[in-house]
């Protein structure tokens, strides 16, 4: 069965667009795999520098502590103590959320204990004695050891899942690189395969529409092998109406 010169082309044309969108699908599933991770990556790195941060709570409760102990500026240091207990308090939390681990959820308890105690000690025991003037060494003494064990007790807490979101942030990233890599890999082969794929199918369809026109009736044929002669003899065409012809063998 013969096919039509617009059927050859319209069969190469439409291999090389299917081998464009095949291209272009490739690339789409790689940009949205690389995107999934990417912010993959980022929410753990902002879970593990949340989490480091978070490690130094106690600490942060501390200098208010110690500045309302020193300066004695009650009014001053309350309204400190409240604000800084409000946003580690929001800052446990995050830590809590970005957990994805019983283990991890577990620690995370345990801090939060320890920061209430810390503030239990603080508003409860320690406020009551700076407004009766009491004085260090004392019972503040006695107070100021008891909150060392507490701010102890939230850094040794949250180490271990600072360390585990260290090594998962490091995991997503090496991942995200890994992926990034062999989709440079895939786009560039899947590329070189489809420019090569497209000049074969444009070599094959010149060919398949030059065929028929050699085979036409209305081409001339190949000239005779045998010497073709004119009325002219063996003379060089050097008359009207001759002309000279190619010899054969």
């Amino acid at each position: 069965m013969k096919i039509s010169i617009r059927k050859k082309l319209a069969t190469g044309f439409g291999v090389c667009v299917l081998l464009m969108v095949g291209l272009v699908a490739c690339n789409f599933a790689a940009l949205q795999r690389l995107e999934n991770l990417y912010r993959d990556t980022l929410r753990r790195s902002n879970a593990m520098e949340l989490t480091t941060d978070a490690q130094h709570i106690g600490e942060d409760l501390y200098l208010v502590i110690a500045n309302a102990v020193i300066n004695r500026d009650l009014v001053k240091s309350e309204s400190e103590w409240a604000a800084v207990t409000h946003a580690k308090r929001i800052q446990l939390q995050k830590v809590a959320v970005a957990c994805d681990q019983a283990q991890q959820h577990a620690k995370v308890l345990e801090a939060q204990a320890a920061f209430d105690d810390i503030v239990r000690v603080f508003e409860l025991e320690m406020l009551p004695l700076i407004r009766k003037g009491a004085a260090v060494p004392g019972p503040l003494s006695d107070l100021d050891a008891r909150l060392d064990v507490k701010i102890d007790a939230i850094t040794k807490s949250l180490e271990p899942v600072a360390r585990a979101m260290s090594a998962d942030n490091a995991r997503a990233a090496q991942e995200f690189h890994a992926v990034l890599t062999d989709s440079i890999r895939v786009g560039l082969g899947f590329s070189l395969f489809g420019v090569l794929a497209a000049l074969f199918i444009s070599t094959l369809t010149t060919r398949w529409i030059a065929r028929p026109w050699r085979k036409s009736p209305g081409r001339p044929a190949r000239w005779p092998k045998a010497i073709i002669r004119s009325n002219c003899g063996t003379t060089p065409a050097t008359k009207p109406g001759c002309w000279r012809t190619p010899s054969g063998p």
